[in-house]
Formats: structure tokens, sequence, C-alpha cells
């Protein structure tokens, strides 16, 4: 047969090492969830024997595997924040009923008092135009009424939604740091319209160490110094500034690049 007709497959087993930081992934995936949904606080992470092992683990890591490692959390995190009743603690998923229960209650109230108003109107020959009402498109992290969001706030909820929706925006048959910037950014200006100038791409190449990553920085008069530099590809919607997500001094904000913002949201196609 002529080798266009030819078909090789090419197989890889499993090594321990795959094995072991897929396992360390989905470990890393439930500790974010307990604490995101409140079965566990952030500052018991310190004296948590869980957390010291993962970090010994990564601590013992190689760039290829932490890189590896990452991508598995995100993967994980993305499954196991659909089930927040399975990483509650008692107290707060007997509240989740609770409030379940109330906001349906109120639901039929409700309901009951808008048709029996729109039955008197009706009988009374008034007008009725309902108005459109601005609702808000997004709405991952709850917030009490009245509640006035943070740059914090915006910022987390913002990672939320552009991480569930990455995709190879540039078409190089990769998903890296390009798209996840991208998306971050796009999710931002269509979240918080009023606030596109306060969010821009940096591009970070630093000879020194090889290191060229694409990452947002957010600005903010609420934020310590007036600006942070945000890791749209962080393992964590809790730990999203660059000098979280990488080792201490590979991340060098001198070799900073700015500037750029226009043109990598084009070469994403937005």
């Amino acid at each position: 047969m002529g080798k266009e007709n030819e078909m090789r497959l090419v197989t890889r087993q499993e090594t321990f090492n795959d094995f072991a930081v897929r396992e360390l992934a989905k470990g890393r995936s439930a500790c974010i969830c307990c604490i995101q949904f409140g079965r566990c606080k952030k500052s018991e992470c310190a004296s948590c024997q869980i957390h010291a092992e993962y970090e010994n683990c990564y601590n013992q890591m190689n760039d290829y595997d932490r890189a590896r490692l990452a991508n598995y959390v995100s993967e994980y995190w993305r499954e196991d924040s659909l089930w927040p009743d399975k990483w509650t603690s008692h107290k707060g998923y007997v509240w989740r009923i609770v409030k379940f229960t109330m906001g349906s209650t109120a639901l039929v109230v409700v309901f009951a008092l808008v048709v029996f108003a729109l039955i008197l109107l009706v009988a009374e020959g008034l007008p009725f135009d309902q108005p459109t009402s601005r609702v808000a498109p997004y709405s991952v992290l709850s917030a009490p009424s009245g509640y006035r969001m943070t740059t914090d706030d915006r910022i987390k909820e913002t990672l939320v939604v552009s991480q569930r929706n990455v995709r190879d925006f540039n078409k190089d048959g990769r998903v890296n740091c390009i798209d996840y910037s991208c998306s971050f950014k796009h999710e931002w200006d269509l979240m918080w319209p009023e606030l596109k100038k306060s969010c821009q791409l940096v591009r970070n190449q630093n000879p020194d160490n090889g290191m060229h990553h694409l990452f947002a920085r957010v600005y903010g008069s609420d934020l310590r110094g007036g600006e942070v530099d945000v890791e749209p590809w962080a393992r964590s919607p809790y730990l999203y500034e660059m000098r979280w997500n990488w080792n201490a001094g590979y991340y060098n904000p001198k070799r900073n690049i700015y500037g750029e913002t226009n043109l990598w949201m084009r070469r994403c196609g937005f």
C-alpha cells in the first residue's frame, strides 16, 4: 500500500509520575473547593497536614510537571465546583437547604401577587407595560443585597467565567497563556464595561531565565498600590496574583512590556 494510505498509531503507557501528578491535582482541587464552599478556612492551611504534604510534593516538582499540575487542577476544579454541596460543611449544607426553601416560598408568594395585580389591572381596563430591566449576565459569586463589589471581587468573578469559557482563540493548536489572558480581558470588558480601561494585557519576556508570558494587569483605587498583576491561568480564583503562581524571583516585573493589549486581542479574534 502507498504511504498515503498508511496509518500509524503511537501509544504511550502512563507512568507512575503521570499518575502522581493527576492524584495531586485531584487533592488540590478538593482543597480549593473546601475553602470556596466553606468547609475549611484559608487561615487553616498553615496548620493543615494535607496542605503541608502538597507543598512538599510541589516544591520537588520540575517546571514541566508544575505546568501539567496546573492544567489538571483547573480541569478537576471545573468539575468539582459544580457540586458545592459535596464540599460544604454540615452547617452550610443545612443553611443552603433553608435558603432554598425560603427562596422557593418567596417565589410562590411573589408569583401569586403578580397574578393578582394583573387580574386587577385587566379588570379595570388599565394599560400594563412591563419595563425592560437590565439583568446582569453573570452571577458567579454570591453577595448580600447592597454589597459593594471590590476590585478583588471583580477579579475573582472574571477569573471563574474566563476560565470556564477559554478555548484556542488564536487557532495555534494550543490553549495557553495567550488564550487565558485574552479570555480574561474579553470577559472583564463584558462584565464591567465601565472599567474597560482598568484592565490591560502585559507581556513579560526575561532572557535571564527564559520566561515569556502573557498576563493581565488590573488597576483599582481599593488595591494596595493601586494595581495588581493577575495570572489568568491561576489554579484558583483565590490565588490569582502573579507572585503567588510563580517561584520567587522567576517573575521579574522590570521585564514587563506594555501597550500590546489590542494586538493580542486582535490575534485572538476579539
